[in-house]
């Protein structure tokens, strides 16, 4: 298909026929583009741009389950991994000053009980001790930050695969201009 100009865009001369899906590509600026700031009548109008293209946004990977049981009153508890899923993220935060706000945790119980269904065992979350995932997730931290040490083709290909992420998702064409964009990860 060829692909339409800017101002066959605007003047609504090109109608997509159809959405298709395309592996996303780097995105190459139009050599042929108008640079606003050299345009006269800069300013002069509500229009900021005509034509957007970009490849979208990235989502983390989805979660893995560890299986790092939840202590509940003493007695560890099975979550599913969608309750785990929650309940890890929790345990991340221990160290910070979100779980001391009321108001957090308040949030955080009534978002977690939806999951946890109304026979579960865990009904309070002061009863709950979320220690042994936390500690889980600081031995992991601190095993891939020395498998980063050791062996420097880690450290190597995690950056390769950001650059590449960076390369198809960090950018947009704004009327045929290639602009960096501020955000495109969704967790």
């Amino acid at each position: 298909k060829k692909k339409p100009t800017p101002s066959e865009v605007h003047d609504k001369k090109w109608k997509p026929d159809e959405y298709t899906f395309r592996e996303p590509q780097p995105l190459e600026a139009d050599q042929n583009a108008c640079m606003w700031w050299e345009n006269d009548d800069e300013g002069k109008s509500d229009v900021k741009w005509h034509t957007l293209e970009h490849n979208g946004i990235v989502f983390a990977p989805p979660y893995e389950p560890h299986g790092v049981k939840l202590l509940y009153d003493g007695e560890p508890v099975a979550l599913t991994p969608e309750q785990e899923e929650l309940a890890t993220m929790y345990a991340q935060m221990l160290e910070t000053d979100y779980v001391k706000k009321p108001v957090f945790n308040e949030n955080f119980f009534r978002d977690w009980q939806k999951l946890l269904g109304k026979g579960h065992v865990i009904k309070k979350l002061s009863k709950c001790d979320f220690r042994q995932i936390h500690q889980f997730l600081k031995d992991r931290k601190e095993k891939e930050k020395e498998a980063k040490k050791k062996d420097p083709r880690i450290k190597e290909k995690l950056k390769k695969e950001k650059e590449e992420i960076d390369a198809i998702y960090g950018f947009v064409i704004v009327d045929g201009i290639k602009e960096r964009v501020g955000n495109f990860k969704v967790e």
